[in-house]
């Protein structure tokens, strides 16, 4: 019995690569955006929202 050849498989393999990487990088990308950037965006924010808040009090 003869098997026909393995076909679609480079194909398939390529899909599976680059469907894997773009979740991770999405993944890793909200991640970073939701538990760094935000947070620090926030703090620089209300720090200067404070330091105009004590510049016009003076």
């Amino acid at each position: 019995m003869a098997v026909g050849p393995v076909t679609g498989m480079f194909k398939r393999r390529i899909v599976t690569d680059f469907s894997v990487t773009m979740i991770l990088g999405t993944l890793g990308a909200c991640y970073w955006w939701f538990g760094y950037h935000k947070p620090a965006a926030r703090q620089r924010e209300e720090f200067y929202v404070k330091l105009a808040a004590e510049k016009n009090a003076e």
